[in-house]
């Protein structure tokens, strides 16, 4: 919970109230501001935060727009004949962005290891673990829509045994229908949110401090 300790001391205004779900330790934490940045927990933190007034009654914040998420999944290139197989490229390349996301694209990592993705996979819930055998972290297998969506820049891609899953995340998104720009709102004084921050967010990290400091 989070919350105005009332003690008019400004530099210290806001209260943090924390417990341990092991050992329900509790901990209060005194600040001046509250940044709400939590990714894809972002929107789980927004409703707990509660004002009291000083006539005891309790302020609820307005609902934070509804959150989407978006799975991308990525996918090693693996050929069969890996060892006489030279990269096709040599830098990255960005198809145009399809609904949702910035396309398929191709990436190579520091040891010259081609993969291909996000693509974008609307799922309902992220709520299991992460060492589920089914958790919604471990990448998706290969579709002949993703190999068409290589094939549009790369025809030479023969099909879906040259790809390996590979790895997956999950993206907060603000719409499923159209562009979304991220959202920082201030609903009470020392309280700021930033919801929708997906992996754009972390580039532009440093422009959003300085747009929440000022």
């Amino acid at each position: 919970q989070i919350c105005y300790n009332n003690n008019n001391n400004k530099s210290n205004a806001l209260e943090v109230h924390t417990i341990n779900n092991n050992n329900k330790e509790r901990a209060v934490l005194s600040c001046r501001y509250v940044v709400n940045c939590a990714g894809l927990y972002a929107h789980e933190l927004f409703p707990i935060i509660t004002t009291p007034t000083p006539t005891t009654t309790t302020t609820i914040p307005p609902p934070p727009p509804r959150q989407y998420y978006a799975k991308g999944n990525y996918y090693k290139w693996t050929p069969s004949s890996s060892s006489s197989s030279p990269l096709p490229f040599s830098r990255l390349i960005y198809p145009l962005p399809e609904h949702g996301g910035l396309g398929i694209h191709a990436t190579l990592d520091t040891s010259n290891q081609l993969r291909f993705g996000p693509n974008v996979e609307w799922i309902d819930s992220i709520d299991n673990d992460i060492n589920d055998d089914n958790t919604v972290y471990r990448p998706s297998p290969v579709t002949p829509d993703i190999v068409r969506a290589i094939q549009s820049y790369w025809p030479a891609l023969q099909d879906q045994h040259d790809l390996t899953p590979d790895y997956a995340g999950i993206r907060p998104k603000l719409s499923r229908q159209e562009f979304a720009d991220f959202s920082i709102s201030s609903p009470f004084d020392g309280f700021v949110h930033c919801l929708g921050l997906e992996s754009p967010g972390l580039t532009s990290s440093m422009a959003i401090a300085k747009h929440i400091v000022d």
